[in-house]
């Protein structure tokens, strides 16, 4: 079993095509949507955004050390020495910062339920978990879209169709990993907890990343050049968007 500093890897956000993949502005995205849904009073919003706005610097930092992370796990899936080892290696690098993001967000979610009345407090729970919902038809369009960008025939490229949907059947049950994890920590209410809970889940979460890593690396060997340049093109669209 690979070392539980995995986990904190995967609660910052899910794999992508560049193996390894971390978000801290999609939780921070899908986390103000909810907030719109809730009626709050002018105070509620004023010390929220304090709350929130305590946390930025921080995670600027983080979002840059993350990103480096990516960078280099990304090379590793596409380079010769590529191995769950040498990939293992460089998440344990950032250990404590992942730990550290995992449990900033665990505080800043309890400092913000602490403004929230009861009502509220269910309504943003409620919020939050339908947050972890895929809408398959969005990913099955997706899908489409990749197989089109990748010129793939159904009969020529069998394997490399099966490979894709093996990546995206990873990252699915990754999610429901995630989704599971997620739902366990809604009535936890304090640290000590929080930590007890990180690690009972550890294994099913560990496992499900090194399968979705392992996905994307037997799909990047079987493209060709040009195939390779869509993805990498694709990889670099989503960089972008990310900021």
């Amino acid at each position: 079993m690979l070392k539980r500093v995995v986990l904190g890897m995967f609660l910052m956000g899910a794999v992508s095509t560049s193996a390894v993949a971390h978000e801290i502005r999609e939780p921070m995205a899908k986390f103000k949507s909810v907030m719109q849904e809730l009626d709050l009073s002018f105070s509620q919003k004023m010390d929220i955004r304090s709350i929130v706005k305590s946390t930025r610097g921080d995670m600027k930092v983080y979002r840059e050390d993350m990103q480096t992370l990516r960078d280099t796990i990304e090379q590793l899936v596409k380079s010769d020495n590529y191995s769950e080892e040498a990939v293992l290696a460089e998440i344990v690098a950032q250990e404590a910062v992942m730990k550290t993001i995992a449990s900033q967000r665990f505080s800043t979610k309890s400092q913000v339920l602490a403004v929230l009345t009861d009502e509220q407090a269910e309504q943003f729970r409620t919020l939050m978990a339908q947050q972890l919902q895929v809408d398959p038809d969005k990913v099955a369009q997706r899908k489409q879209k990749l197989y089109e960008k990748l010129e793939l025939d159904a009969t020529e490229d069998a394997d490399i169709i099966a490979a894709l949907d093996a990546v995206m059947a990873s990252k699915k049950a990754m999610r429901e990993v995630r989704k599971s994890f997620a739902q366990t920590q809604v009535d936890v209410t304090d640290q000590a907890q929080w930590d007890a809970n990180f690690a009972a889940h550890f294994d099913d979460i560990a496992d499900s990343m090194v399968a979705t890593a392992s996905s994307h690396r037997e799909l990047w060997l079987m493209l060709d050049d040009e195939q390779r340049e869509v993805m990498e093109k694709i990889a670099k669209k989503r960089r972008n968007k990310r900021g």
